[in-house]
């Protein structure tokens, strides 16, 4: 893994009041404008995909700083047009903790989860029949060595026989 600690997904959202003109308008003006954000966050290896709906985006940040998701955060929604939302989601790749955002016109909302190494002991427990590996079969080469071998154990005269 690269040094690349903390990865953002992201998903913006287009609402049914924009007609399929102004949404391709929308997100031209918003990919420019994600793209230059994110590079001065010294975002690496952007990847923006459009899917219905919606423009998901995807990068990683070398030295995650909880006020530079806020930045990011506070700039998307000072820049998004009416009828279009989005939800940003950075993950530490260590799995220490995750940041969320909503974002829309003018807000946005933070929430921040610590991630515990062990399970909290109010969830469910679900259990599974476990299997075990079976233990290796020995390769055809080793056999033919065991074979070998107990073929010249039969060859040779046991210790209780007696000489006649």
């Amino acid at each position: 893994m690269e040094n690349s600690p903390t990865e953002l997904y992201a998903q913006l959202s287009y609402g049914e009041q924009l007609t399929y003109e102004e949404l391709l308008d929308v997100e031209e003006k918003l990919i420019a404008s994600l793209q230059d954000l994110l590079e001065r966050a010294e975002a690496m290896h952007l990847d923006f995909v459009q899917q219905g709906d919606c423009l998901l985006l995807q990068c990683v940040f070398s030295s995650p700083k909880r006020y530079i998701f806020r930045k990011i955060a506070m700039h998307i929604a000072g820049i998004l047009p009416d009828h279009v939302s989005g939800r940003l989601f950075f993950l530490d790749k260590m799995l220490e903790s995750v940041h969320l955002y909503w974002v829309e016109p003018g807000s946005w909302r933070e929430a921040i989860r610590e991630i515990p190494l062990l399970a909290p002991e109010d969830l469910p427990v679900h259990t599974v029949a476990r299997v075990l590996p079976e233990p290796e079969e020995a390769p055809e080469d080793d056999a033919t060595e065991d074979s070998a071998d107990a073929e010249a154990e039969e060859t040779r005269p046991s210790e209780n026989a007696t000489a006649e």
